[in-house]
Formats: structure tokens, C-alpha cells, sequence
């Protein structure tokens, strides 16, 4: 009896729903199990307050053929879990909650099209809105899916204002007036988002018009909406108009300083203008900006330089500001997003490093853009290797993980802010610098187009900026040199030598003693393409003279990599090789090379399990680049052999303070043409961030002999002295025999190699 009770009582509650859409919690609650069991099976009606009977069934049938309570019940779920979506604050969660709304609303519309009510077609282009705001641009490419949504929520919309505006006595009904007016809100929102990311493709004139009927139809609550006052202050920039600046300047809306500066931009109100532009901005960069995903950052940037455009004073306090912000936000954020967003920056490191007034801060703000997620991988293993808390270790380990599931394009879970001060310190350039040398940090500045030369000299404590003439056909002959050596490798020595000549056109202060004095060491740290230019094979306009002659030379990917002094105790020597092709009999055979006995094949666990730091350690065998995905680069020993990632994972791997001389192919070859990240990633790099001391390495493919010969120069120095200096006075006998001969494939094999790494 109690329990006909109960089944009654349910019946009564669904007829109830079916007539009043304001009591249809139950009905909400079947729609919620349905949707659930859709993803798990096995789903109870009891877990969600419903007992399953009979004479239920035949309501819910009648339920479902209520369209009007079955809309409004499905409405009433979509839009509480569009309400949610601002409350999680997890990326997965809030994409959950959204399309889950949409799974519902679509469904909907699916079965009634375009009966459905208006405000479920506003609550619908919502729906997508959010959406797009959420799906996440990937470096500078937008995700179609991106785009996709944008423009469904605007034909929704579209639909909804259509519906709405049709409708008889529309003046007459308040709630008809604020759905229109909502519906006008969203589609401002859409549209502004439109631009946001797709400028060439949104039409100018569409977007104005979109404002400005929004603006006419209510959208024009500043003390309320800030969505009101961000269509509007783009409309006043689009228009080049004042109507709304006073009203946007005295609102007292929170969370809208960076729409104050822009109406004071526009006020055009001379010095206390921008003043009062100073103000807001620091607001922004202080308190505004969080994660680089949010849009606020380009935004930001492009507000930054439309003051530079218009010589404002404050863009350059303004950008070291916020330069300053990103540096800090980039130290705590995983590897995946600094690719996707931080990676976005580049314009801002533009404007900071033009607003740097001194040379030497330029060369650090240069310095800051280069090869980050390698100095990342290195300084979070220092971190992990000196803390002797148990949690930390484990913590760090698992952050590594997830690091490395990042390179391979994985997406990392959870990872979102973790440790704090794990940027590798930045080395004080004017102590930790050998005398007899010089340093030239190059900066490719795409906002200025424009290449720069920063040049310190030890001995005099000066800095020098030059500039690379022509920076774009010095680009264009490389890339021609890249596609040459692509079809034809060591063949397209002409290629080379031809790419050489154009490094000394575009760079004629590599040969001024003024500024380079004969004999003086170089250290270059390129940026940018740079990184795939032989720069010490320059040969000189006018009398042939390779720069190489005067000056031995090596490269660091960035400052930061330069190595500490230390006290790594380093001992003995270590041949690893897997090159049946060729013998290297010469070196294999002479046992007083080695320690410890040649591996012969060597398999990645032979150089995986090095547990101490040899002096010298010499891999044999095939090297491959990978253009696509530089981590992937391998060292082609025994089975698949050794990637780049796998190097930086070898935890049980000492090789601190060790020289490593790789005896294959392209192991010095970073990813082609311009990486957004100017990330030098190679097998080089890989080694130099285990804290190796100095590794010789390829550019290029290397022929065995070749190799075998720089081998043997090295090993008759005692403690193999500099690598640098032994490389230097062997490639001098080939750049030799190339100006003598016109030898161009011995040029080729001559500056195919060098050496990565400085000891300080």
C-alpha cells in the first residue's frame, strides 16, 4: 500500500511538471538520468530520487510529448550549467559542464528546430560562446573548432533576435525588451571574439554595426555589464568616436581599468591623459593578469604598442612591467602551456627589449627568450636532485613526467602552477667571462624587423650594439641553402659556401678589429634562425678571409647554459659505438684511448648507465634530426637507440663536467626555418643540459673520416685540453686548402662542426 502511495505521488508530480514548467524538478530529474546513461549504462533511477514503476512510464511518455515542458525543463538544466561554468575553475571541469549543456540544448533542437522558444536560442548561441572562449589556441594557429563555435552561436542568435523582433506587441512585454536586449549582448560577445582571433576574416564594418545596434538596444548599463562597457569602448575605437568615453571613465564597475585606459587613449587629453593611462595599465599588469591563456595578455600588448605607435611615454615603464609578469608567470607554468601561450609573447620581449635602454639589460631580455624549456627540464632536475624532502622528490618527478609527456604533444593533466624559483640563475656576464673573449648575443626584433648584435668585450667592459644589414636575404639565402642540402647533402657545398658570403655581407662587424680584435675568442649566442648558421664559417666580402682564421669559436643556445665553475670530479675516457659502415679501426684498436672497454655494439643503456663523469666520453654511429619534433632527434645506438627526450630523462646518467665528442650526424641540427619558442633543441642540447662541459657536435651530415681525424687531434692533448682550441687549429687546415683550391667540399667538411658549451 505505501508504495502504490509513492508511485501516485510520483504520477501526480509529473503530470504537475507536464502542465507547470515552474515544478518540474522531477522532470529534470529524468532528463539528468537520461543524459547520465547515456555515458554510464549501468545507471539507477533511485540515484537519482526517481522509483521506477509502471504506471510512471505512461506519464513520462506524456511528459515527453509536452514540448513546452520538456523544453523548459531541458532549459532550466542547460542553463544552470552554463551558471556553473564561471564557478569551476579547472579547464576539463568547465568543458565538461558546457558541453554537456550543449548535448542537451542540441538534442532539443534537434527534435523541434526553429519551434523552440527565443530564449533557448539565446541560451544556445551562449552556450557556443563559451565554448569558444574555452577551446584554447595552440602558439599563433587557431583551432577551427575555435572558429566553428563563434559562428554557430551567431547564427543561433541571429535566429533568436529574428524570432524576438517578430513577435507581435513586442514593446508591450518587458521580458520580450531584456531578451532582446540579452540577445544582443551575446551577439556582441561573439563577434567581438570573431575579431579577437580572426581579424582579416571579420568584416570592419559588420563588427560596428553589431556594436552599435547593441548599444541602441540597452547594452548601455556601464555600472552593471562589463560586457556593455567592452562593446562600447571598442566601438568608440572603431569609430574613432567620444560618445561613451565619459560614461566608461566614470563608471565604478570593478574589472574593467584596462577599457578605462583604452577611453583615456581616446580621450587624447595630452600629459594628464597619459597619466591616467599609466594608472589603469599598472592596475592590469599588477592584478589583471593570470594565466597566458587568458586574451588579456595580447590584448594588453597591442595596447602597449599602439602607445609606442603613438609616442606615449609610459610604453616603455609599461612593458618592462609587464615583461617582468610574464617572466614570472612562465617560471610556474608547465612546459605544454608556455608552447601554447606563453610562446604567443613574442611581441611583448619586442617591446621590452626595445624599451631597455642599456645594452646589457637588451642582451638579458634576449636572453630570457632563448630555449626556455630546456633551461625548464634542467633547473627542475637540480631542484629534485638537492631536496631532501621525500614529497618534493616525488612531486618533481611527477611534474618531469608530465613535462616530457608535453614534448611528445601530450596534453598534461593538472599541471598548472607548481614549483616557484626553478629558473636556472642567470650567470653575471662581466665577471664570469674569461678574459680574451668576446660575446655576441644576436636578437631577431620582428616588431622593429630588424636584427641586432650585441657585443661585450671582456678586456674592455664595453658593449657594442650592431645590427645583421638585410637580416630578411640573409633568411632567404638560408633557406635556399636548406633546401639544397636537403636533396643533396655534402653535394651542396656550393649552397654553403654561398650562405657563408651573405653571413659576412650582413654581418661586415665580424671583421672589424675595432670591434672584434684579431685572436679573440667568440662565444655566439644566436636567436631565432641564427641558430642554423654556420656563423664561424663567415668568409669576407672583398679578400675571401673566413672569420674562423682569426678567432676560435663556440656557441651556447643561451646565457643561461654557460657552466658554472665547479668541482665535478671527471675521470677517464669512454667509447660507445654502433657504426658497422665504417670501422674507425684507428681509434677501437689503440686501447690506450680507453679506461674502460669499447662498446661495440653500444646500446642506449651503455650510455644511460654512465653513473660517473668521464672526462671524455665519444659516441660512434648514425645521428638523425627530427624536423617535425625536435625531441624525438636520436642517436642511432643498438635497437631503436636514444632520443633527445630520453637523454633528458636518464636520471642515473652522470655527465657532469664531461667533454662528449658526437661522432654523428647532425646532432648539432635544430628544428628548421623560425621556431616560435627559439628553442635550440637538439642531441647537443640534450647533453649540455645534463650539465656536460663542451660537446663537439654536427650541423650537418660528417663524413668518418673526418670525424676519426678530429678524434685523434683532440686525444693527443693532454687532459684533451680545449676542444674549442683543437677543433679551431684543425678547421684552419681545411678552410685553408678551400681558399687555396677553391675546395668546396672540404670547406663543408670543415665547418660542419662545433663545439657547444663554455666553462666558466
Amino acid at each position: 500500500m505505501k508504495n502504490r502511495v509513492q508511485i501516485e505521488a510520483i504520477i501526480r508530480n509529473l503530470q504537475g511538471a507536464a502542465r507547470d514548467s515552474k515544478t518540474n524538478k522531477l522532470s529534470e530529474n529524468i532528463i539528468a538520468y537520461d543524459e547520465y546513461r547515456k555515458i554510464h549504462k549501468s545507471a539507477s533511477l533511485y540515484q537519482f530520487g526517481i522509483i521506477p514503476a509502471k504506471e510512471s512510464s505512461s506519464v513520462l511518455a506524456e511528459n515527453e510529448t509536452n514540448h513546452v515542458a520538456c523544453e523548459n525543463a531541458i532549459f532550466e538544466m542547460a542553463e544552470k550549467n552554463i551558471e556553473n561554468f564561471s564557478s569551476e575553475d579547472i579547464h576539463k571541469k568547465r568543458k565538461e559542464t558546457i558541453e554537456s549543456a550543449l548535448r542537451l540544448l542540441m538534442g532539443l533542437y534537434k527534435d523541434r528546430h526553429e519551434k523552440l522558444q527565443p530564449r533557448t536560442f539565446v541560451l544556445i548561441a551562449k552556450a557556443y560562446l563559451l565554448r569558444s572562449l574555452i577551446t584554447r589556441p595552440k602558439g599563433i594557429t587557431i583551432p577551427e573548432k575555435k572558429k566553428e563555435a563563434l559562428k554557430k552561436g551567431i547564427g543561433f542568435v541571429e535566429s533568436a533576435i529574428k524570432k524576438i523582433q517578430s513577435s507581435e506587441n513586442i514593446l508591450s512585454h518587458s521580458s520580450d525588451i531584456d531578451l532582446l536586449e540579452k540577445a544582443w549582448r551575446i551577439k556582441s560577445q561573439l563577434y567581438l571574439e570573431y575579431y579577437r582571433v580572426n581579424k582579416d576574416e571579420c568584416d570592419k564594418n559588420t563588427l560596428k554595426e553589431v556594436l552599435e545596434n547593441s548599444l541602441i538596444s540597452g547594452c548601455d548599463k556601464f555600472d552593471k555589464n562589463i560586457e556593455d562597457v567592452q562593446i562600447a569602448i571598442r566601438y568608440c575605437e572603431l569609430e574613432s568616436s567620444r560618445e561613451y568615453l565619459e560614461q566608461i571613465i566614470s563608471s565604478h564597475l570593478e574589472g574593467i581599468e584596462f577599457e578605462k585606459a583604452r577611453a583615456y587613449k581616446l580621450l587624447e587629453l595630452e600629459n594628464e591623459n597619459e597619466d591616467e593611462i599609466r594608472k589603469s595599465m599598472k592596475v592590469v599588469i599588477e592584478e589583471y593578469l593570470s594565466g597566458f591563456s587568458d586574451p588579456l595578455w595580447e590584448d594588453a600588448v597591442e595596447f602597449i604598442n599602439k602607445l609606442k605607435s603613438d609616442n606615449k611615454n609610459c610604453w616603455k615603464e609599461l612593458s618592462l612591467d609587464m615583461y617582468k609578469v610574464c617572466r614570472e608567470q612562465e617560471a610556474e607554468t608547465a612546459s605544454l602551456h608556455l608552447r601554447w601561450y606563453w610562446s604567443r609573447q613574442r611581441r611583448l620581449y619586442d617591446l621590452a627589449f626595445i624599451a631597455a635602454d642599456k645594452e646589457e639589460e637588451k642582451a638579458k631580455i634576449a636572453d630570457s627568450l632563448k630555449s626556455r624549456l630546456s633551461l625548464r627540464w634542467s633547473a627542475l632536475e637540480e631542484t629534485g636532485k638537492k631536496s631532501k624532502n621525500k614529497r618534493e622528490k616525488e612531486e618533481i618527478s611527477r611534474i618531469l613526467e608530465a613535462e616530457a609527456v608535453a614534448m611528445l604533444g601530450g596534453y598534461i593533466k593538472g599541471a598548472r602552477k607548481i614549483l616557484k624559483k626553478r629558473r636556472r640563475p642567470l650567470p653575471d656576464e662581466q665577471r664570469s667571462i674569461p678574459k680574451d673573449w668576446i660575446v655576441i648575443h644576436f636578437y631577431v626584433n620582428q616588431l622593429e624587423n630588424k636584427c641586432y648584435a650585441l657585443i661585450y668585450n671582456k678586456d674592455e667592459n664595453t658593449w657594442k650594439c650592431e645590427f645583421v644589414k638585410e637580416y630578411q636575404r640573409l633568411f632567404h639565402v638560408f633557406l635556399t641553402w636548406q633546401t639544397n642540402y636537403n636533396r643533396c647533402k655534402e653535394r651542396a657545398a656550393d649552397s654553403l659556401v654561398q650562405l657563408c658570403k651573405e653571413i659576412g655581407n650582413a654581418m661586415p662587424f665580424l671583421f672589424d678589429e675595432c670591434i672584434i680584435p684579431q685572436d679573440k675568442n667568440v662565444l655566439f649566442i644566436p636567436h631565432d634562425f641564427l641558430h642554423r648558421l654556420p656563423l664561424h664559417g663567415a668568409i669576407h666580402e672583398k679578400n675571401n678571409g673566413v672569420f674562423l682564421e682569426n678567432h676560435p669559436c663556440c656557441y651556447l643556445p643561451a646565457w643561461s647554459f654557460a657552466a658554472k665553475e665547479n668541482n665535478a670530479v671527471v675521470q677517464g675516457s669512454i667509447l660507445l659505438k654502433n657504426f658497422p659502415e665504417y670501422s674507425y679501426e684507428e681509434l677501437v684498436s689503440n686501447s690506450t684511448l680507453w679506461t674502460s672497454p669499447v662498446k661495440d655494439p653500444a646500446s642506449p643503456d651503455d650510455l644511460k648507465t654512465i653513473i660517473a663523469s668521464p672526462e671524455m666520453l665519444v659516441i660512434l654511429c648514425h645521428g638523425e634530426a627530427d624536423a617535425v619534433n625536435p625531441f624525438n632527434a636520436r642517436l642511432k645506438l643498438t635497437g631503436n637507440g636514444i632520443s633527445h627526450l630520453e637523454i633528458l630523462q636518464s636520471t642515473k646518467m652522470i655527465l657532469k663536467g664531461s667533454k662528449i665528442i658526437l661522432g654523428a650526424c647532425e646532432t648539432d641540427l635544430v628544428p628548421p626555418l623560425s621556431d616560435i619558442m627559439d628553442e635550440h633543441l637538439s642531441i647537443t642540447t640534450a647533453f649540455l643540459t645534463n650539465d656536460a662541459r663542451e660537446i663537439l657536435g654536427t650541423m650537418y651530415e660528417a663524413l668518418d673520416v673526418r670525424i676519426s681525424s678530429i678524434i685523434q687531434k683532440i686525444y693527443r692533448q693532454e687532459h684533451y685540453s680545449s676542444m674549442m682550441k683543437q677543433l679551431w687549429e684543425w678547421q684552419k687546415v681545411g678552410v685553408e686548402n678551400y681558399r687555396e683550391n677553391g675546395d668546396t667540399p672540404a670547406f663543408y667538411n670543415t665547418v660542419v662542426f662545433r663545439v657547444i658549451g663554455l666553462s666558466i
